[in-house]
């Protein structure tokens, strides 16, 4: 795991991105939730997408050099952190793949959330007001923010960790939470335990549920 005090600075970035996305949702509203969606599809990957590529990529340098001193690692990847070679670009290549689906996919989420939403309107008062106030609160910015920043680090560690398992480097993690009074109840039994224990829940790892700031410790699997 990079050193989590950066993570900050991609949760403002991304909130201050997500403002935009809204704001460009808010001024399609006179189209109907329709059209208030798919500006929102639109926007992600404007103002979103660029942010989480650049959160990717500090990701898989510093896994790169995480496990760069290790003679397994280095007989198979190379120097690709400073080198920034054919390994090096692939990764980025794949990673962005991974950035566009996890774009595309917290649009689904956002879409499918405002319909559930939108179906419990009573439609009284007016509909632009009721999509500010209830689709578009800058609090859902800031709670988009923290769990997306949690999903581009889990996600840009696999992309690293999943080239090292095909290369034949055998990879694990443990799963950290903040260790604080915050800690849910969903992730505090996690706190320090193997990949066995929550990988049929959490496939990837976190985020485990909204705002989790959990995170993974990667080490080199015993041969």
């Amino acid at each position: 795991m990079p050193d989590p005090n950066y993570r900050f600075v991609y949760e403002e970035e991304i909130q201050k991105g997500m403002q935009e996305v809204f704001a460009a949702a808010l001024a399609a509203a006179a189209g109907g939730l329709e059209a208030v969606n798919e500006a929102i599809k639109k926007a992600l990957a404007k103002y979103i997408g660029p942010i989480l590529e650049e959160l990717h990529r500090r990701v898989i340098i510093a896994m790169l050099l995480l496990f760069g001193d290790d003679d397994r690692v280095s007989s198979v990847m190379g120097g690709a952190a400073q080198e920034r070679g054919p390994v090096y670009r692939d990764l980025v290549r794949r990673s962005r793949a991974r950035v566009g689906r996890q774009v595309e996919d917290l649009g689904d989420q956002l879409a499918g959330t405002n319909q559930t939403w939108y179906d419990e309107w009573d439609e009284e008062g007016d509909f632009e007001e009721w999509v500010a106030d209830r689709l578009l609160p800058s609090s859902r910015a800031e709670n988009i923010a923290i769990t997306e920043t949690t999903n581009a680090i889990t996600l840009g560690e696999r992309t690293v960790v999943d080239e090292m398992r095909r290369l034949g480097v055998d990879v694990d993690a443990v799963w950290i939470t903040q260790r604080d009074e915050r800690v849910c109840r969903v992730c505090g039994p996690l706190h320090n335990q193997p990949s066995s224990q929550w990988v049929e829940d959490f496939a990837y790892g976190p985020p485990a549920h909204p705002r989790c700031r959990c995170y993974l410790m990667y080490f080199l699997s015993e041969q």
